[in-house]
């Protein structure tokens, strides 16, 4: 097979399952050409509906699109929100926080303006006044380094928690919250009126392929 297989996805599914099915795809079809770009998911959109790319990977609050019609969105795995603490956090120890108590701390936010975030903060704010003290949307290891040291709490998914270094190491904790669960629906979308590629079917059946072999939608 040749051709090109073009892409945009947000970062939390090109470090994980992504980047995965890209090493596999790339051994096992080398004559096809690949271009993968990182954004937003609301770029994302913007993008596929324009006709930019083709193919992009998103997080949505609903596993429905109702604000765009031109576009579908197909979910593939189901997160959850995670308050996220430094081991060096007082925090650190809890087996569970509410939003109740993480409002009273620092915020470190990852990607301030994406929906992910705004949910996050329209909860915090029925409690009180988040204060965000550092936006890592330009550099997110900068964020998770201050939260390393002690600094603050922010908020992940549980999709990032296998492949994270900082998680990894221990270095951050993701710590359940209380009081709701708030699921966060990975998958992609594409434009209603246009075919995809083979490459991108291909693709696309090899990610579901990877996502079957290692349980993702129940072990994140």
């Amino acid at each position: 097979m040749t051709g090109n297989l073009i892409m945009a996805s947000i970062p939390s599914l090109s470090m994980t399952i992504l980047s995965k099915t890209l090493a596999q795809f790339s051994q096992d079809y080398p004559e096809v050409n690949i271009k993968i770009h990182q954004d937003l998911s609301s770029r994302i959109e913007e993008k596929v509906k324009n006709d930019k790319i083709p193919l992009g990977f998103v997080a949505k609050e609903s596993k429905v699109l109702s604000t765009n019609k031109d576009l579908i969105f197909q979910p593939l795995i189901t997160g959850k929100v995670m308050a996220c603490v430094g081991k060096k956090s007082p925090l650190s120890s809890s087996k569970q926080i509410s939003f109740q108590e993480l409002v009273k701390h620092p915020i470190i936010s990852f990607i301030q303006h994406s929906p992910f975030s705004q949910k996050v903060l329209k909860e915090l704010k029925q409690f009180g006044t988040p204060r965000i003290i550092f936006n890592a949307q330009d550099n997110e290891n900068t964020g998770k380094q201050l939260l390393a040291e002690g600094i603050g709490v922010s908020f992940c998914s549980t999709i990032i928690l296998k492949s994270d270094p900082f998680f990894l190491s221990g270095k951050l904790k993701a710590i359940p919250i209380s009081e709701t669960t708030i699921d966060i629906y990975y998958g992609y979308v594409k434009c209603k009126s246009k075919q995809l590629s083979r490459a991108a079917n291909e693709f696309l059946k090899l990610l579901r392929k990877k996502i079957k072999e290692e349980d993702t939608i129940s072990n994140y």
